[in-house]
């Protein structure tokens, strides 16, 4: 989950403590006046709906503390009918903009998009990170849904992808009964700090002759560490990259440790992959492409920080192994970590939550759709499902990260699901 497209904040007009949009008093919009809000937006509306808003919903920081500290919780809603299916899309990062998902569009559904708690609109103006638990994001979710069942009385599905399919995941663990399907698209879920199955993966993932060519990629970049320096220093300045968590020499070295995992994440071909003694422009441009340079400055690891932090502390990651580059690497050694925690804290780990998540999703997760491509990293830590719950799981081959979706199932997986979707929701649905 290391290469998103990162999300500029929009800014939002001040009106003190309550401010609504203006226009026609819908039925809807009468509703939502009725709830604990900061905001009402108008948006433009989607093709084929009715409305469309930005609602900063009042959400308490720590929902054990319900009349504690509030923040302003940024979702986004897109309205047909009242009786229609309601998608809720749950981001695991910030989401500055209203669009809709595939489930949506398939279902022909009403939706609300949200924002994950520390990210992007919906930070604490107290940022204690205590408050950043997988349970709290759930109980966000969970107020949130039993707010708009009050208006919206059709079926209900959550969905989302990566960390957001693990968002969709803990909803469901933790508020069975929130949804009546789950639809969590190519989410991990990992039992340690560096969970040995990605280990695994990457060394069977593809054929022999293309993690050789991979390992060859790696060694050459890193023979040529004096050459590309220079350009990877001026790159960062383009850039206005700033690196003070760590240095531009760590950034390289973890760069070039990344870069399997990353390949293999998000279906880099390996045709692509320079060959030896390739210029060193080629070299350090499929570098930056393939792995993405941003996360390991400042502002990267800024922006990642609350998710590092839940990994840290409760849902596990990767890490690196270092010895096919003995001699290579200079400042990086052992098994470094991917995870760029917030600096000055303590964060203590347990598995004790993946675990259980894991056993009650093998014997009790029914009504669940479970989509992951089989050349991605993040497929090592897939979810196991048990033969006798009522749950569907498409490994589909040859696909990564960024393409594992509905629209690219083979026409008799389409009908699988179809059957099985229509079944769930009492309703005839066919997917083309």
């Amino acid at each position: 989950m290391k290469r998103f497209a990162l999300y500029c904040l929009i800014g939002l007009l001040s009106f003190g403590s309550s401010a609504f949009a203006q226009g026609p008093q819908s039925a809807l919009f009468t509703f939502l006046k009725t709830l604990p809000v900061y905001e009402i937006n108008t948006l433009p509306v989607p093709d084929g709906y009715e409305e469309a808003y930005e609602i900063l919903i009042e959400q308490p920081l720590d929902h054990n503390e319900p009349e504690g500290e509030k923040f302003q919780h940024r979702v986004f809603l897109s309205h047909k009918s009242k009786t229609d299916p309601m998608v809720l899309v749950t981001e695991g990062y910030a989401r500055n903009r209203n669009y809709l998902t595939e489930v949506t569009n398939y279902l022909g559904a009403n939706q609300l998009i949200v924002e994950h708690r520390y990210f992007g609109n919906s930070v604490p103006e107290t940022e204690d990170w205590q408050y950043l638990r997988v349970k709290q994001a759930s109980d966000d979710l969970h107020r949130i849904t039993a707010l708009f069942k009050a208006y919206y009385n059709g079926s209900w599905i959550n969905t989302g992808i990566s960390k957001g399919g693990q968002t969709t995941l803990a909803h469901r663990y933790f508020y069975p009964n929130d949804v009546d399907v789950s639809i969590p698209y190519v989410a991990p879920l990992n039992f340690s700090l560096k969970d040995q199955r990605i280990y695994d993966f990457l060394d069977n993932v593809g054929d022999a002759e293309c993690r050789a060519k991979i390992k060859t990629f790696q060694k050459e970049v890193l023979s040529k560490r004096e050459e590309i320096m220079p350009r990877l220093t001026w790159f960062s300045k383009g850039k206005k990259f700033k690196f003070s968590y760590m240095t531009i020499d760590e950034a390289f070295e973890y760069s070039v440790l990344e870069y399997p995992f990353g390949f293999w994440q998000w279906g880099t071909s390996c045709d692509d992959i320079p060959s030896k003694g390739a210029h060193i422009d080629d070299l350090l441009s499929h570098l930056v492409e393939v792995v993405g340079y941003y996360l390991y400055a400042d502002e990267g690891v800024s922006y990642f920080g609350p998710h590092y932090y839940q990994s840290a502390r409760e849902l596990g990651y990767y890490g690196f192994k270092t010895d096919d580059f003995k001699g290579q690497l200079e400042v990086l050694s052992g098994e470094p970590s991917a995870i760029f925690a917030p600096e000055g804290i303590k964060i203590p780990y347990s598995n004790e939550l993946a675990l259980a998540m894991a056993k009650w999703f093998r014997k009790k997760g029914d009504q669940i759709v479970y989509i992951y491509g089989a050349n991605d990293t993040w497929s090592a830590t897939a979810v196991e499902i048990g033969k006798r719950v009522d749950a569907l799981k498409f490994m589909m081959e040859g696909r990564h990260h960024g393409d594992a979706r509905i629209k690219n199932l083979s026409i008799t997986e389409k009908q699988q699901l179809s059957k099985k979707l229509s079944t769930w929701l009492k309703t005839s649905i066919e997917l083309n």
